[in-house]
């Protein structure tokens, strides 16, 4: 049977939890929890975790490290994995939904393998209620010349589209990404650069698995050493993503596996976050201060307010005088964002509104008057005209942007205050 958490003896023992005694005391976080009402226990939903990267990295190979047995099929050859494979784990209390995917060597799939995908699933139909089948023609990109019973390789191909179109599918709708990169690839490919693409785009969290360092290891390398050249290498090509985190692991010798679930946790908890817009506006008040001027046109631009509107992924609508921010300093804000709140590895994203101000008393100024309360009614005597007369074209400029009766309230408070100030 499986073993249903880290703390399961027949799992992997590296996974699980550390009991720490001190004082003859047990703090153990399972001493804490059963202490605790039952009322009292959080229930987490499960983190839906998608392991992806390239053929023959050793994704396969961390899931069973993670669940401490064979569970899906792993070797040197790649491709052996087709299909997305899900299985649930339970580690430090927290739900997961492990997602193994195929091995990606692109992210955009072929329409004309799919047609013929599709032509093949409809002649085994044929088949299969005893109707002819001889006459049935295979739609397959350049079926006049390879016969597909000789070159059995096209089903491969066709096989290798629906995997693809499965991890896709995977990414769509889980929360966390982990790309796993090994240790002898040097950097980045193109592949794992459009993969980190693809999880801006949706909106999911991310971070990096640098698996096979038991090979570097060897050659005198060290953990730390590692770690800080894929996070040079990730912070140059991944800009827009701003940091990532990044965890050296190993899944043949079971290295740094509950690293990889804490990190795991953390952007999870990140993506889901929300942050008070008390907090947001004292923290852009620091960072006015010391953000580089930027301009927008022939104006410098202001951020004057800024309010999470949801989060998965963190998303924050900012009132400025413009309506864009130049990329520089939507680069410069999210990088601040995620330090300041410890949102690392999620996309963060930004709706840019332009605040139009108060529409009277920007008339008011133009005609170059001036109230205290900036609409020109009811106060500021000999301010608005001869004689202390109200300025008719200010009241029908205000009527065009209120309703009658709330000038109408306007003017009967105001005249309470005259009489009450007995003016």
């Amino acid at each position: 049977a499986m073993p249903n958490s880290a703390a399961d003896p027949q799992g992997s023992s590296d996974l699980a939890p550390a009991t720490a005694v001190e004082g003859g005391q047990d703090d153990s976080i399972d001493s804490f929890m059963e202490d605790q009402p039952e009322s009292h226990i959080p229930v987490f939903k499960p983190i839906e975790l998608a392991i992806m990267g390239k053929p023959n990295v050793g994704k396969s190979t961390l899931l069973n490290a993670f669940i401490g047995e064979d569970r899906v099929i792993t070797g040197a050859t790649p491709g052996l994995t087709r299909d997305s494979i899900q299985v649930e784990w339970t580690f430090e209390h927290r739900p997961f939904r492990l997602i193994d995917t195929a091995g990606l060597t692109r992210l955009r799939p072929s329409e004309a393998l799919l047609a013929g995908v599709k032509e093949q699933q409809h002649l085994t139909l044929v088949d299969a209620l005893g109707r002819d089948a001889a006459n049935q023609k295979i739609t397959l990109p350049g079926s006049q010349e390879v016969d597909i019973e000789e070159d059995p390789s096209q089903f491969s191909a066709q096989i290798a589209e629906y995997a693809l179109l499965s991890a896709l599918q995977t990414l769509k709708f889980t929360n966390v990404v982990m790309l796993v990169v090994e240790a002898t690839q040097g950097q980045f490919s193109k592949v794992d650069l459009q993969l980190a693409r693809k999880c801006l785009d949706e909106g999911r969290g991310l971070f990096i698995a640098a698996n096979k360092v038991d090979l570097l290891l060897k050659q005198g390398m060290t953990l730390t050493q590692y770690e800080k050249q894929v996070k040079e290498h990730a912070a140059e090509y991944f800009r827009e993503f701003g940091s990532i985190p990044v965890v050296a692991c190993s899944g043949l010798d079971n290295r740094s596996l509950p690293r990889l679930l804490r990190t795991a946790t953390r952007v999870h908890d990140s993506w889901d976050r929300r942050i008070s817009t008390g907090l947001l506006n004292a923290w852009l008040r620091e960072v006015n201060v010391t953000a580089p001027k930027a301009r927008v046109g022939d104006k410098q631009l202001k951020v004057k307010y800024i309010t999470q509107v949801k989060s998965r992924p963190p998303t924050f609508t900012l009132f400025c005088n413009a309506d864009e921010l130049p990329t520089f300093f939507e680069r410069y804000l999210r990088s601040k964002i995620q330090d300041e709140f410890k949102l690392e590895g999620v996309p963060i994203r930004f709706v840019v509104k332009k605040s139009e101000g108060n529409e009277v008393k920007k008339h008011l100024l133009k005609q170059g008057k001036h109230s205290r309360r900036g609409t020109g009614l009811g106060e500021a005597k000999g301010k608005l005209g001869p004689e202390g007369k109200k300025n008719r074209r200010t009241v029908d400029f205000y009527a065009k942007h209120k309703s009658r009766s709330e000038v109408e309230q306007r003017r009967r408070r105001d005249t309470r205050l005259r009489k009450k100030r007995g003016v």
